[in-house]
């Protein structure tokens, strides 16, 4: 077997699992973080960090990035790996990700205290420039 096939085949079972996990957020009510590990034993915050620690990348990027599911693990990391949970969770309610695992993080908001009036001003500002960029793209120069 070529690597190619390989890679197609490697491929073709990933996008398998992560059909199973979103199947277990919906039907069962987890988290996306206790779905990955359940079907992967590892979840994508560890991944990623992973590959960041391996990079050299220091201890203020990947431990935070490690921990952004548990960012009260991080001892003086705890407000970046907060950050980085409200950031993801951001992402994915203005549309920036698929938006299926958004509603199935589990926050942690003692991590990273904001108000919620004002994130929710963020979020709403954010998706009017996000829908002006579309429209100014579509509609070409002026």
């Amino acid at each position: 077997m070529g690597s190619t096939t390989k890679k197609i085949l490697i491929g073709l079972g990933i996008t398998v699992i992560i059909a199973d996990i979103f199947n277990q957020i919906e039907t069962e009510k987890v988290s996306i973080n206790r779905a990955e590990s359940t079907r992967l034993v590892f979840d994508y915050p560890q991944a990623g960090a992973q590959m960041l620690e391996e990079w050299d990348f220091p201890e203020e990027v990947f431990i935070p990035i490690r921990y952004q599911y548990q960012p009260n693990k991080t001892g003086e990391f705890k407000s970046l790996a907060g950050a980085v949970q409200v950031a993801n969770w951001a992402a994915g309610v203005i549309g920036c990700k698929d938006g299926r695992d958004t509603w199935a993080l589990d926050m942690d908001n003692s991590a990273f205290p904001i108000d919620e009036e004002t994130l929710e001003r963020a979020i709403l500002e954010a998706q009017d420039r996000i829908e002006k960029a579309k429209l100014a793209l579509v509609s070409g120069p002026n």
